[in-house]
């Protein structure tokens, strides 16, 4: 990997040992607010998959692997290219090409010279060398690094100095080589491990290492000639990207881009990564402009390269454009999962790729989670202080939005788009979200959960309340495997209770009815835990005596996963419904556009893009299809292809049917969400009933009260 070094003054380089000296501390400057301006260079097929070397001045380095079989052996070959960083540049060969190589590390220097590390594993022992070219492709040298002193050491990085040594990192130690490989002075890692490498001078480096037992990094200095490193600097991050610059050293961990002073030891944000399109881990090169950053990395498909400069914010004209006049969309993650917002970064990542009129910014507006003693939802409505859009589950923050009709309706953009109409959604989508004409909250995909069994023991899907509970009675083993609790079976029959006993027309409810009285009767003499174990996975599961659990069905394999616990065929009965349907709910992270946004068109093709993409869950270097439940038909019917492909046999040892993928398609149109209305009619029964149920009042007082409260608060959000 290629880093940017300015030559210091020995002068200068003094007053940084002195400050090596001493503990630097960590401070924040002014925030500064930069724009994005990313360039994506995609590339053929033939340049692909491509690896990133580095850039030099306005031009990049990447290089091409090709792979064949040839009488059963495997072969491959490298082919090194150069590109301009300009939109019209294509790739230029470079002139080096390698047959079969090892290459574990490359370094690209200020003026075009190409250095790589190769490395020849024998039975016992490994060896390496350094290959030199220049900047048309011709050899310069040829540097074979003593065996004894590398056969068992692993190399991370190399750096060929310009005062005519190299320096070879690995993990342990550094070590000091002269041209013809020899090496000259060794010195150990005063850490876990070293992690990266940049020159100061011509004779001087710093080095980055992470201390023992921790997560801490730390930087110290070498002059050529000395015993030992400096005195240790703690700075920010893993160290691996490291490049020096005029006065400071920058280096970045997952949310900033920092720089130490080498005059005063100080360690400074320069730039927070905080909702930009640049992560480190897809980086491979940076470097500080006059007006600001450049990073070089991976585009959201690996298989592109994206060159970045975030300029000064003074610097552009308009204040919620960036410098080629795209309009910004802020974006708040209220979904508290990380895998999601992982998703949701890197489709925001692929949106801003691709997008000539919009750039989506991901946004922190500190919104508390709903269970935090600070949230109060009505306060952020009264602030107006809202992003453009929200990515969330169906929880009581969007619950109070939607009341509050703070959320803009979907429909008008979904049947003005050109790209998607309300019929490409899926069956459950469109059952759960579109409401009285209009839609608020849309996801990419979902999940369902339903209750599963033996087919043997559970027989057709669907059932009542009271069906239901009689089989909990009948089947002795029920809380083998599910570990089910009083509390567990009044969650699961709650909502089906309430809905029969609500009229929907009038408002009115009877929770003083016979009905309701003998189903918390039921509830409570059911000979169960009040709250449940954990489950006993690696129990033998006895399916004659009755099994049951609850089943979250997030891809088309599921059907077969249960088949395959039970060793027969299982079937999803549904939660207890009132007519004996067989009930699903289902769950999902949404997106929604707050009404106040000032760039509506804009939100929504976010949010069309990003129901519609087609991402890293479709590359074949995944081991597994993706077999995912999508909102976009397209997306759903390509996971039906997926789910019986030869790879799913592989990875999970069983075959799925078409029988088992209906199974699940067959609980599409039962599948509901939870009804918002009964949220907070079960807290208030929850809240009382347990005064019965442990023994403290009688029914009929405790139902009374039940009533009266519901009631009330039915009346008072009437309509």
């Amino acid at each position: 990997m290629k880093k940017l070094f300015v030559i210091l003054s020995t002068v200068f380089l003094c007053i940084l040992s002195a400050c090596g000296k001493k503990e630097a501390e960590t401070t924040e400057n002014v925030q500064k607010q930069y724009r994005e301006v990313p360039t994506i260079f995609r590339h053929e097929e033939e340049y692909c998959p491509l690896e990133i070397v580095g850039f030099c001045g306005d031009t990049y380095y990447f290089y091409q692997r090709e792979d064949w079989e040839e009488d059963g052996k495997a072969y491959w070959r490298i082919t090194f290219y150069k590109q301009a960083l300009s939109k019209e540049a294509q790739p230029e060969p470079v002139g080096v090409v390698l047959d079969n190589p090892f290459l574990t590390s490359s370094y690209l220097s200020e003026d075009g010279m190409l250095y790589l590390l190769l490395m020849q594993e024998e039975e016992y022992s490994r060896t390496y060398q350094i290959l030199g070219y220049d900047s048309q492709g011709g050899r310069t040298e040829e540097i074979k690094l003593s065996e004894k002193d590398f056969e068992k050491e692993s190399i991370l990085k190399f750096l060929p100095a310009k005062s005519g040594s190299l320096y070879v990192l690995t993990k342990k130690n550094l070590f000091l080589v002269d041209r013809d490989g020899s090496v000259k002075q060794s010195y150990p890692c005063k850490g876990e491990a070293f992690r990266g490498i940049c020159e100061l001078t011509e004779d001087s480096i710093a080095v980055t290492y992470m201390e023992k037992g921790t997560e801490n990094c730390q930087l110290v200095l070498l002059k050529e000639g000395d015993s030992g490193f400096s005195k240790s600097i703690p700075i920010k991050g893993n160290g691996e990207l490291l490049w020096k610059q005029g006065q400071d050293i920058f280096f970045m961990d997952a949310a900033d881009v920092y720089a130490l002073n080498t005059q005063t030891g100080e360690v400074l944000e320069e730039m927070s990564l905080k909702g930009r399109n640049v992560s480190i881990e897809q980086t491979v090169d940076a470097k500080k402009l006059a007006d600001g950053f450049a990073f070089l990395g991976y585009a959201a498909d690996r298989n592109a390269v994206k060159y970045v400069e975030f300029i000064l914010a003074e610097n552009v004209q308009e204040e919620n454009t960036d410098s080629s006049g795209r309009r910004y969309i802020s974006l708040y993650d209220y979904s508290f999962d990380n895998m999601n917002h992982v998703m949701l970064e890197r489709i925001i990542e692929a949106y801003n790729e691709q997008s000539d009129a919009y750039q989506v910014e991901l946004r922190d507006y500190e919104y508390a989670y709903m269970n935090e003693a600070e949230f109060d939802p009505l306060k952020i409505i009264t602030t107006q202080e809202f992003p453009d859009i929200i990515f969330s589950a169906d929880n009581t923050l969007m619950n109070v939005f939607l009341d509050n009709q703070c959320l803009e309706d979907l429909i008008p953009y979904i049947e003005s788009s050109g790209k998607i109409s309300f019929s490409d959604l899926a069956e459950p989508v469109r059952n759960a979200y579109y409401v009285d004409g209009k839609m608020f909250m849309i996801p990419r995909m979902f999940h369902l959960t339903s209750i599963m069994g033996a087919e043997s023991q559970m027989g057709t899907p669907g059932w009542t309340v009271e069906e239901f509970l009689q089989w909990l009675e009948e089947h002795p083993n029920r809380n083998a495997y599910m570990n089910l609790s009083r509390s567990g079976v009044f969650d699961i029959c709650l909502d089906t209770v309430i809905e029969s006993c609500l009229d929907e027309n009038s408002g009115r409810i009877d929770l003083e009815g016979e009905s309701f009285k003998r189903f918390v009767a039921k509830i409570k003499s059911l000979e169960l835990p009040e709250t449940a174990g954990k489950p006993n996975f690696e129990s033998e599961i006895d399916v004659k005596s009755g099994y049951i659990t609850e089943a979250g069905i997030d891809n088309l394999s599921r059907t077969a996963t249960g088949d395959d616990l039970l060793g027969e065929e299982s079937v999803y009965k549904g939660y207890p419904s009132t007519d004996g349907a067989p009930k699903a709910y289902l769950q999902a992270y949404t997106l929604s556009i707050f009404s106040t946004s000032q760039v509506k068109e804009g939100a929504y093709d976010f949010v069309e893009f990003f129901l519609t993409y087609q991402g890293n869950e479709w590359s074949d270097a995944n081991e597994v299809p993706s077999t995912r439940l999508y909102t976009w038909k397209s997306n759903l019917d390509r996971s039906i292809e997926n789910v019986f492909k030869p790879e799913i046999k592989e990875v999970y040892g069983y075959e799925v049917t078409r029988e088992q993928v209906d199974k699940i398609l067959e609980l599409f149109p039962y599948a509901e969400l939870r009804k918002k209305k009964y949220v907070e009619i079960r807290k208030i029964i929850e809240e009382e009933l347990p005064a019965y149920l442990n023994g403290g009042k009688n029914l009929d007082a405790v139902c009374n009260v039940i009533q009266s409260r519901v009631q009330l608060y039915l009346d008072e959000n009437e309509g």
